[in-house]
Formats: C-alpha cells, structure tokens, sequence
C-alpha cells in the first residue's frame, strides 16, 4: 500500500491526537448554517453499540465484497471485516489511514473516492456519516453515481445515509421559509475545520433530501432497493444498480 499524505487535514490530525492519548479532542467546526461548533475525535472510533440504529441497519445492507468510502480510522470497516466481508477502506486521510491499519484493518487505500480505479469491482459501496456529502453539490450527486458504476459490479449496490436539512428553514407554523430563486440549494453546507495548527480548506458537503435523492437516482442508472427514516428528518437509503 501507497500512503500520500495530506499537507491540510485537521481530522487525521485529531485522530492520531486521540489515537496516541485516548482523550478527549475537539475539532474546531465552522459554518455557513450554524454557530460554530466543536467534534470529538472520539466519535470516529466507536464501536457497534455506539452507533445510531441506521448506521447498524446499512452494515447489514452490505454485500459481497465492500468499499467503505470516507472510511477515516476503519470503524464501520473493522466491523465488516469482523463478520467476514472482504472489505476496503478507501480515505483522503492519511493519518486516518494509518490508524485504521494499525487498529487492524487490512485492506486501506489512501485516495480521493472519484480518483479511485481499483483493479477488482465491488458489491457493496458504503459512505456512513452522510458520506454522500462528497459530492458537494446536487449536479455532483450524479457525478458520485457516475464513478460508482466504473467501480461496482454490474448488479452492484450503493448504501449512504443522509438528512434532509429543511428543518432549519421553518418557522413557528412548520412552514419552510426557502428562497426559491437562489443557486444554492439548501442542503449545502460550506465548512471549515481546525485542530490545533492544522487547519483545513473550506469545502462545500451536501446533505441530500429525499426527493431530489429519488429524481437524480432515477436518471443515474440507479434504482432505489431500500429505504428507511431515522428520527430525524435523517435516512438511509440502499441504491441497486440497473443492469
């Protein structure tokens, strides 16, 4: 394996940070949408039963052989392999990935998921933690999909979670105040992360409502096998490929 290391990466930075101290460390979170806000590295390192019911649910919807994309310190991956699955965890960081080799994961590909051009194709694409958000914006959802059938096998499926933000934009009679004639769709996020001296690149995630999940699926050669809501406006959704 071919680690290349990432110059700005304040999660990698605060993961080694936990990984060598197992204390408690904050990643500075700032954004467009909310006040800023502060994330234990802790989080990246829990186990099954720290997990929300649909992260345990979407571990079940895998099959045959997984990449788990954004995999960061193999949490997800360690389980699936745990259970047998030829699994790969593929990640930009690359102090995310050297922790999850040293926490036992076997198969780590340090690499950007759309420069990714594996030599085998998978079953199963896994992207936890909203790992859609990747694609940065709704014209960038089909560009995911796109590179995921040069990866997948012909029948082979894609399993992401992700919420619907319109809760931040209703008032007091749950009425959703969106102005409809702006470029920015409102499941966009712009954030910026810092950890110490390790401060990282703002970048654009995206957080996918359910209908425009469905439209652009049904134009992406995709359609959707399974879904199922959280508590909050949140849900998981497993994508079979058309053959």
């Amino acid at each position: 394996m071919t680690y290349s290391p990432v110059k700005k990466d304040p999660i990698g930075a605060a993961a080694k940070h936990y990984w060598d101290h197992n204390k408690p460390t904050l990643i500075d979170v700032t954004s467009d949408i909310a006040e800023d806000e502060q994330m234990d590295a802790a989080y990246f390192f829990r186990d099954l039963a720290q997990m929300p019911i649909l992260e345990k649910k979407a571990l079940l919807w895998c099959e045959g052989r997984v990449l788990d994309v954004g995999a960061c310190v193999g949490s997800h991956t360690l389980l699936l392999q745990q259970k047998g699955y030829d699994v790969t965890g593929l990640d930009t960081s690359f102090d995310a990935c050297m922790i999850a080799r040293m926490r036992g994961v076997q198969n780590v590909e340090n690499q950007d998921f759309f420069q990714f051009s594996p030599n085998q194709k998978y079953d199963t694409l896994l992207l936890m933690m909203n790992g859609i958000g990747i694609s940065g914006s709704l014209d960038g959802v089909t560009r995911l999909l796109d590179h995921a059938k040069t990866i997948l096998k012909p029948n082979g499926c894609v399993v992401f979670d992700s919420s619907d933000l319109i809760y931040l934009f209703m008032d007091e009679d749950g009425e959703a105040m969106i102005d409809i004639n702006s470029d920015k769709y409102y499941g966009v996020v712009n954030y910026q992360m810092k950890y110490n001296d390790s401060v990282g690149d703002s970048f654009d995630w995206l957080f996918l409502d359910p209908d425009s999940m469905r439209e652009i699926v049904a134009k992406s050669g995709f359609v959707v096998e399974k879904y199922e809501e959280g508590d909050h406006y949140d849900y998981l959704v497993k994508l079979r490929r058309e053959a």
